[in-house]
């Protein structure tokens, strides 16, 4: 199985942080590997805009690394996330 499918179809917990607050979708964009991120992103119990204990989100890394294709998957979902809760 391959890594991304292994995110999609276990039963982890996705937004599980390390002692710094980063999580799975914080390192995979801080290192620029897409295919994890959009793997993470096709999760519904996934918190796109969490933030890690020096407040900032995976946008945040993408953005401060230059990763534009992650930077632009994470603002997509994160506006969708906040559209969707302004509904309810």
């Amino acid at each position: 199985m391959s890594v991304p499918n292994a995110i999609l179809y276990s039963d982890t917990n996705v937004n599980a942080a390390k002692s710094n607050g980063d999580t799975a979708l914080h390192l995979a964009s801080l290192h620029g590997f897409r295919t994890i991120v959009e793997a993470l992103l096709l999760r519904s119990d996934l918190d796109p805009g969490a933030l890690n204990k020096r407040n900032l989100s995976a946008l945040d890394y993408a953005e401060q690394r230059g990763h534009t294709e992650i930077a632009v998957l994470l603002s997509n979902r994160i506006g969708q996330t906040e559209a969707h809760a302004a509904v309810k």
